[in-house]
């Protein structure tokens, strides 16, 4: 082996080293390169030996933000100041390209610097190697970067999804969609839901969601739909549903629908979409008007036959009034007599008359005025007539105590029929019967409640008056109520609380009992004293036995414990009790006074002293102490001792201490055992050894002491090295040592006595004989590499600590031992060729898998050198480079891109199946809002024919108009919701406008020029200042929207307590361009902001409106990319600011 130890083996071997290495100097020089550095490098050996790695290795210039000669140096750096290998992942470090002079190589690298240390710790050299980990960091890059795009582009069709689908729940139209052949709900709006109310639909079928339908056309029409795909139209259809999950009668509503069926990626229909609204009013208002015209009809009928009987009658008179003429003449006379004597008959009537009129205008006044005094009085006030007892008065009070139930002219029993058995019936007919009064007081009575459908217990008091008339005969009876419900509630719960404070109360006290019972157990000295003077008002045989023969209960401590305030216990109980925070006092002292005149006896206590509260007030304090004077006494007498001790091991010629306890507190250290750790007795003693000297914490001391400490035997040691912090550095030191164990009187090991002598000059004296032959095992050990030499009979006979890690034994195992054997019978024969052709004298470099064992596999890259002497070829060295990590990562990143490729396949699939929803969707609602125009437009149609074949005479019927007005008012809603729904849907195919520069200034004006009707009917005044950003790049027909919006909200939400102040302000920062529109209008409670931009919401409904404005405004303004964001304070303005991107080049 003579061979492997010269400095030619040793380059030889580093130069052929399988993989890219360097050894640097502790100055950081290169000393060694190995071959496959240079061809990694693109560089020559001669130009890096003797350099620094930065000096020929500089930054690429082009790249400003990556540091790699920092990062190296770095590196470098904490290697020689912590002697622990160090490594970079990955770090960009790009290389001089050869070709092209002044160009540089992007690289990729990770970075592994092992240190050479020498006996005394020191760092003597830096192995540094380079992975090129470039293919894969490229590979994992653009696997990313694809893995990016696909998933953005899933992002912005799962968007475009959702943002349909809040268009869909934010409908004021009835949708829903049925997935499969048996048309299970897989969304549902609100207003849909609503037909049924809180009856669940998701995840159901039609037939289990609405089992009532099952006998109208419903099913059939679904199942016509999903097999033919062709959509379905219902005009004013009848559905009959339970509307409110009675399970009694079903509602008679009328509907027009759409059936639409949805298809997947393949085209097949997997769905049915519904879009719905109810037309009920509508139709029921066209019957009512097919009725009345029909009525109209048959009244024109039967006056046109009446007057023909009346033609015919006509004719008759004429004959009879000749006849009528000639009996005239006769009666004239007889008529003349006679007036003379009715004119004055009819005089004396006419007076009569007169006062009979006057009597009635008194009696009417007198009934006004008492029927307004009952109405205000605050009770229920009702009159009742007749056996039956019917109402003929009754006021508002009553009327709203019987659930706007009561009617003039029905019975008591018919308004309240729940109330007859309860007895209230009963005691009206004793009333009527008797005559004689009836008064009850707090009587509950179960009255109905419309709200809620249940009956609701009242208390009432009541009085039932009997009513006679002049002739003293009972004709009625006055009922008199009194709601004193909230009166008899309250005064239960005061009884409830009231038994609840006793039962607490009592419990309390049984409580405390129970505490006491527990003190009086207890070894603590335990006592309560109360109130500031802290009289005593509890304690326990143990506090008394601190204090015998004593009196204490009832009296203040200062008074019962006068040695305490000397103490300062007193003025400790004040401050607890004036602050309330808790004490606690650790070893105190206090002179304790003794009977009979004996001297006063030092005790020691430890104690809590914490305050007691009621009514959440400090009432008192508690203190819980324990009498640990033999404790201080023992630790006094063991001090003393210890000083005895320190004197004796002063006076030793070696260095000792002694450990007490498993903290190894050091309770004994002379000047020598001091001085070898580098400090004085005093920066140990009463310290943690590993405390006191923390560099020693890792160095395996404390695991030989735990070993005395548990097995009780000795420990000794010859020439162990330990690092001291001595003389501001950490210096090596050996020493010969012994543990020995110290026991108590029970034998138990209680502490370890060291004496240990420093013997550090003649190790090192030793050791410095042994550096130079260590040196090549040092380099290769610290070396990734195995390496190792094999003779003729390929035995090992060198072989460096690498191979500890990969055979579980020592280096010095192996010499000695076939590699067949270290291999292994699987593996062997892989590299058996190569072995061969060493030893024939040919360098050989590789590749192979070798399966050393069941569970260990290893790819190496190997290099055989052969060795020849005189000649002759004696053995071969052996360079083996672990690359599992590389090709398992080349496998992993083949396998990512596969799983990329298939991750990408399946997005695109999803971003199709996304795209093709929202195809449907958008097909959906423009078919909704398109083929529904036609029918709206028939009925609006329909209803101008209607009112043109009414009679004038009908127009004017105030039911006839208000129906008109209903159908008229639906029809204009309905037709605004299309438009609405045309408009969002218009919206979301915009995304992509042209932007183009648009002056700001002008754009406003032409707005102004629209809104102006309203400006100058509101007096609106506006100040516009956009001088910081006079243009704004964006689609113009948007921009245009935006503003309109804005600025007619601000028009039309103004306050009426003064005029519109409106001001346009335009801003801009790095990011964005920022118009603002303020108004000193009514204001926004911003409680609801989350409802502000939501479509067809809106906060202020005392004005006309649609809620699709500001919904538009936040959609175009986040299709762009940018923001709008409100600020607002209610009553008195708001602020709109739209945040608009900046160089955005399309809205």
């Amino acid at each position: 082996m003579s061979a492997f130890s010269s400095a030619t083996s040793h380059d030889a071997i580093f130069n052929a080293l399988p993989g890219a290495f360097l050894l640097l100097s502790a100055e950081l020089l290169i000393e060694a390169v190995s071959d496959d550095f240079l061809v990694v490098s693109f560089s020559d050996r001669e130009q890096l030996i003797g350099h620094s790695i930065w000096e020929v290795f500089p930054d690429n210039p082009q790249l400003a933000g990556v540091k790699g000669t920092a990062n190296l140096r770095a590196l470098l750096e904490k290697v020689l100041r912590t002697g622990k290998r160090q490594q970079i992942l990955q770090q960009r470090y790009d290389v001089a390209d050869p070709l092209h002079t002044g160009k540089f190589l992007e690289r990729y690298w990770r970075l592994d610097s092992r240190p050479v240390v020498d006996e005394q710790g020191r760092v003597t050299q830096i192995i540094h190697s380079v992975t090129d980990i470039t293919e894969q960091v490229l590979a994992e890059t653009r696997v990313q970067q694809s893995l990016t795009r696909e998933q953005a582009a899933y992002a912005e069709a799962n968007l475009q999804k959702r943002q349909l689908h809040s268009i869909l729940m934010q409908a004021p139209a009835l949708i829903c969609i049925f997935q499969g052949p048996n048309h299970v709900f897989k969304l549902v709006n609100p207003p849909y839901q609503q037909l049924v109310g809180k009856r669940p639909l998701l995840g159901k079928s039609i037939a289990q969601a609405m089992p009532e339908l099952a006998g109208q056309p419903i099913f059939g029409l679904l199942d016509k739909v999903y097999r033919t795909g062709e959509s379905f139209y219902a005009h004013e259809m009848l559905v009959q549903l339970d509307h409110e999950n009675s399970g009694n009668e079903l509602g008679h509503n009328y509907y027009n629908f759409i059936y639409q069926a949805t298809r997947n990626l393949a085209g097949q229909v997997d769905g049915i979409m519904v879009f719905a609204y109810e037309v009920t009013l509508q139709v029921k208002a066209r019957q009512q008007l097919e009725v009345s015209s029909k009525q109209i009809r048959e009244l024109n009928e039967e006056l046109q036959a009446i007057n023909e009987e009346l033609q015919a009658s006509n004719e008759e008179l004429i004959s009879t009034n000749l006849e009528l003429q000639q009996a005239q003449q006769a009666l004239q006379e007889l008529n003349k007599s006679l007036e003379s004597l009715v004119a004055a008959r009819t005089e004396a009537l006419q007076q009569a008359l007169r006062e009979t009129q006057q009597q009635r205008e008194q009696l009417r006044e007198q009934q006004d005025q008492l029927q307004q005094i009952l109405g205000q009085v605050p009770a229920s006030i009702a009159t009742l007539v007749g056996l039956e007892h019917r109402y003929n008065f009754f006021n508002d009070s009553y009327q709203a105590l019987s659930g706007n139930r009561t009617n003039l002219g029905r019975t008591v029993a018919e308004v309240f029929p729940e109330v007859v058995e309860q007895g209230f019936i009963a005691l009206l007919d004793q009333v009527y019967a008797t005559g004689i009064p009836f008064r009850g007081t707090e009587t509950p009575a179960q009255l109905y409640d419309q709200a809620t459908g249940k009956p609701e217990l009242l208390y009432v008091d009541f009085i039932y008056q009997p009513l006679k008339n002049e002739f003293g005969q009972i004709q009625g009876v006055l009922a008199f109520v009194v709601d004193v419900t909230e009166k008899v509630l309250a005064r239960q719960r005061a009884e409830a609380l009231q038994i609840e404070l006793l039962a607490t109360a009592q419990r309390m006290v049984q409580e405390r009992e129970t505490f006491y019972q527990v003190f009086a157990s207890t070894p603590a000295a335990i006592s309560i004293n109360r109130g500031p003077e802290h009289r005593f008002e509890y304690f326990n045989a143990a506090f008394q036995q601190i204090f015998t023969g004593r009196p204490l209960l009832g009296l203040p401590i200062a008074q019962a414990l006068p040695e305490a305030a000397p103490g300062g216990f007193v003025a400790l109980l004040d401050q607890v009790y004036q602050t309330g925070e808790t004490y606690f006092g650790h070893e105190l002292p206090l002179l304790v006074d003794q009977p009979d005149g004996k001297p006063a006896v030092e005790k020691y206590f430890t104690f809590t002293y914490q305050a007691y509260r009621e009514n959440n007030q400090i009432a008192g304090i508690s203190t819980f102490a324990y009498d640990v004077t033999e404790q201080v006494q023992a630790r006094r007498q063991q001090q003393v001792q210890q000083k005895q001790l320190q004197a004796l091991f002063e006076q030793a010629p070696v260095a000792v201490a002694i450990f007490r306890g498993v903290e190894y507190v050091v309770e004994v250290a002379n000047t020598r055992v001091a001085a070898l750790w580098g400090r004085t007795p005093e920066q140990v003693l009463g310290k943690a050894i590993f405390e006191a000297l923390p560099e020693v914490r890792d160095q395996g001391f404390r695991e030989l002491l735990d070993q005395v400490m548990h097995t009780g035997e000795p420990f000794v040691a010859n020439e162990v090295a330990a690092l001291f912090q001595r003389n501001d550095q950490l210096e090596t030191v050996y020493l010969n040592f012994v543990y020995q164990p110290l026991h108590d009187d029970q034998g138990r090991v209680m502490s370890v006595a060291a004496v240990a002598t420093d013997v550090s000059e003649q190790v090192k004296a030793r050791q410095a004989s042994e550096a130079s032959a260590r040196q090549l095992r040092l380099i290769t050990d610290a070396l990734p590499v195995l390496i190792g030499y094999l003779d003729l009979d390929e035995k090992y006979r060198f072989a460096n600590r690498a191979y500890e890690n990969w055979f579980n034994r020592k280096a010095a195992d192996l010499l000695g031992q076939p590699i067949r054997e270290i291999a292994g019978e699987k593996a062997y024969p892989n590299i058996k060729g190569y072995i061969d052709r060493a030893l024939a004298g040919e360098r050989v470099d590789f590749e192979a898998t070798m399966p050393f064992r069941e569970d260990f596999t290893k790819h190496i890259r190997t290099s055989y050198i052969p060795d020849r002497q005189n000649g002759e070829v004696i053995g071969f060295y052996t360079l083996v480079q672990d690359i599992t990590d590389q090709v398992e990562a080349r496998e992993a990143i083949e396998k990512s891109e596969q799983q990329a490729t298939a991750l990408a396949n399946s997005l695109l699939k999803a971003n199709e199946q996304l795209r093709r929803v929202n195809v449907d969707l958008d097909n959906f609602i423009y078919t909704a809002s398109h083929d529904l125009k036609a029918p709206i437009l028939n009925i609006e149609g329909l209803i101008e024919a209607l009112q043109d074949q009414l009679s004038p005479a009908s127009l004017q019927e105030e039911d006839v108009q208000y129906t008109l007005h209903l159908i008229l008012d639906s029809v204009q809603r309905f037709k605004r919701t299309i438009e609405h729904l045309t408009e969002i849907t218009k919206l979301q195919k915009e995304n992509s406008r042209e932007a183009t520069p648009i002056d700001l200034t002008a754009l406003i004006q032409e707005v102004r020029l629209d809104l102006a009707t309203k400006i100058q009917a509101s007096q609106a005044q506006i100040e516009v200042d956009v001088t910081h950003c006079p243009t704004i790049r964006f689609s113009p027909k948007n921009l245009r929207s935006i503003i309109y919006n804005l600025l007619s909200n601000a028009i039309k939400y103004h306050s009426s307590l003064r005029a519109p102040l409106i001001r346009i302000h335009c801003a801009e920062t790095e990011e964005y361009q920022i118009l603002s529109v303020q108004d000193n209008g009514l204001g926004l409670d911003l409680s609801g902001s989350t409802k502000l931009f939501t479509m067809f919401k809106r906060l202020h409904n005392h004005v006309e409106g649609t809620g699709i404005g500001l919904y538009m405004v936040k959609k175009i303004m986040e299709n762009a990319g940018g923001k709008i964001e409100v600020e607002s304070i209610l009553h008195q303005g708001s602020t709109f600011r739209a945040y608009f991107k900046r160089d955005q080049p399309a809205s």
